[in-house]
């Protein structure tokens, strides 16, 4: 259980069809999906997902493909990647390598 901070996960996935891997956050209280859910990492054919929804079930999802990344989704599953959750009282921010992909007002 956490409130607020920031928390960075860094990875290599897997891109092959089929794979699906992920690094949610779902709430303490209220369940899914009344209590909502946040996509700090998600991969899913062929798209990074940076999805937020809140516990009135609003609902925002930047799904960029693989295809738009420099050498696409090959060259992507050769490295390691950094995704970064920020979470204050105001924002919840996601980026995927120093690079702002999601920004969600909480307040």
């Amino acid at each position: 259980s956490f409130l607020y901070g920031r928390f960075s996960l860094r990875a290599k996935i897997n891109v092959h069809p089929g794979s699906w891997p992920a690094w949610w956050w779902l709430p303490d209280t209220g369940g899914w999906p009344q209590g909502g859910e946040i996509d700090m990492m998600e991969y899913y054919q062929n798209k990074v997902l940076f999805n937020v929804m809140d516990g009135y079930q609003r609902w925002t999802s930047i799904q960029p493909s693989l295809d738009t990344f420099p050498g696409g989704p090959q060259e992507f599953a050769k490295h390691f990647h950094t995704w970064t959750f920020d979470w204050s009282p105001e924002k919840i921010k996601l980026y995927l390598d120093g690079v702002l992909m999601n920004d969600y007002d909480v307040a």
